[in-house]
C-alpha cells in the first residue's frame, strides 16, 4: 500500500520476515524466500496483486440435498471441495460443498441428518471423483469418518499441497489472500461480532432496571457504594462511540467487580459458536471455505503436476 510521507510523496511499505528469521525457524524461511522474490518483482515493477476474480459469489443454503446429488455424484472431470462445521461439543453443524469456483452450498445437518449423510456418503464413496480439503486431517476426517462412518477415497489436501509447493502462509485464510485475493472472514472474528451484540443487549437491558447501589468490592480502597446501572451505561456508549474498544474485557471486569450480580440479572453467557449465529451469516462463512479450496486447487494441481507430485 502506499503512504504519504511528510514531503506528500507516496512510498511503498513491504513488511517481510529479517533474511535471518528462515535460520532460526525454518518454518518462516519459504516466507522468507517468497517475500524476498516478491521484493524483487515489485522493484523490478513486475508484482502483480492477485485480484478475486469471482467478487460477487453465489452461496446458497441446500435443504434437500438429493435433489442436487445427481450433480455432485456423477464421474465428472470437475474436483469437488467440502468443508465442515462443527458445534461446541465437536459434532456436525453443517456442511458445504462446491464444484465450480464463486459458488457453494451449505447444508446444515440436523434439518435432514439422513439425507445429509447420504449424499454425503454419495460424493467421498465414489472413486471416480476427486475431493479436495484444506487440512483434511483434523475436524473433516473425524466428522467424515468417525462421526458419520463414511469411506473417503481419491481425495488431496491443498494444505499439503501448499507446504510440498513451498507456498506460505498455509493456512486457508491467509493463503487465499495471498494468492487468490479473497478476503474471509476470520471464526474468532465472525463469532466474537455476533458476541459484542449479545453484551451490548445485556448491558442495556441492565440500564433500565431498579436494582439498589453495590457495596464496594472486597479487597479494593473504594469505599463508597456503586450503580451497575450507570457503569452499564458507560459501556454501552463507549462500545457506540469507538469500534475498537475492548468491551469483552470490559464486562468481565465489570462482573467480577459485581460480585455475581451481573450474571444473576442477564444469566450465564452462552458457549458461543456457529449454532447462535444467523444462517445468512453462517451460510457465507461456511461456503467461502470450499470455494477458496477448489480455487487453490486449480493453481496448485498443474505445478504439482509439472513437478512429478502426482
Amino acid at each position: 500500500p502506499f503512504y504519504p510521507d511528510e514531503t506528500g510523496r507516496p512510498f511503498i511499505v513491504f513488511v517481510t520476515y529479517h533474511p535471518a528469521a528462515g535460520f532460526h525457524d525454518s518454518s518462516k524461511l519459504a516466507s522468507v524466500y517468497e517475500d524476498f522474490r516478491d521484493l524483487r518483482l515489485l522493484l523490478d515493477g513486475q508484482l502483480q496483486r492477485p485480484i478475486d476474480e469471482y467478487p460477487n459469489p453465489s452461496y446458497t443454503e441446500l435443504s434437500l440435498p438429493s435433489y442436487l446429488a445427481p450433480e455432485y455424484t456423477d464421474r465428472s472431470a470437475n474436483p469437488v471441495a467440502l468443508d465442515f462445521e462443527t458445534k461446541t461439543d465437536g459434532s456436525l453443524y453443517c456442511w458445504s460443498v462446491t464444484d465450480q469456483p464463486g459458488a457453494g452450498f451449505v447444508i446444515f445437518h440436523d434439518d435432514n441428518p439422513r439425507a445429509s449423510r447420504d449424499w454425503l456418503r454419495a460424493i467421498c464413496e465414489n472413486p471416480g471423483r476427486l475431493k479436495v480439503f484444506h487440512n483434511l486431517i483434523g475436524v473433516d476426517w473425524t466428522v467424515i469418518t468417525e462421526q458419520l462412518g463414511i469411506k473417503l477415497v481419491n481425495f488431496e489436501d491443498t494444505m499439503i499441497a501448499a507446504y510440498n509447493l513451498s507456498f506460505s502462509p498455509q493456512g486457508l485464510k491467509p493463503l487465499a489472500r495471498r494468492r487468490l485475493g479473497m478476503v474471509m472472514d476470520d471464526y474468532g472474528d465472525l463469532v466474537g461480532r455476533a458476541r459484542t451484540a449479545w453484551l451490548v443487549n445485556q448491558l442495556e437491558y441492565v440500564t433500565v432496571l431498579d436494582t439498589p447501589d453495590l457495596p464496594p468490592p472486597a479487597g479494593t480502597r473504594q469505599k463508597k457504594s456503586w450503580s451497575l446501572q450507570q457503569k452499564a451505561a458507560d459501556l454501552v456508549l463507549r462500545a457506540e462511540k469507538n469500534p475498537d474498544f475492548r468491551l469483552l474485557a470490559a464486562y468481565e471486569r465489570l462482573a467480577v467487580k459485581a460480585g455475581g450480580v451481573l450474571e444473576k440479572l442477564v444469566g450465564p453467557e452462552p458457549q458461543w459458536d456457529l449454532t447462535l449465529l444467523p444462517r445468512k451469516d453462517v451460510i457465507r462463512y461456511s461456503a467461502r471455505d470450499p470455494d477458496a479450496t477448489l480455487r487453490l486447487w486449480g493453481l496448485e494441481e498443474p505445478l504439482l503436476r509439472r513437478m512429478g507430485m502426482i
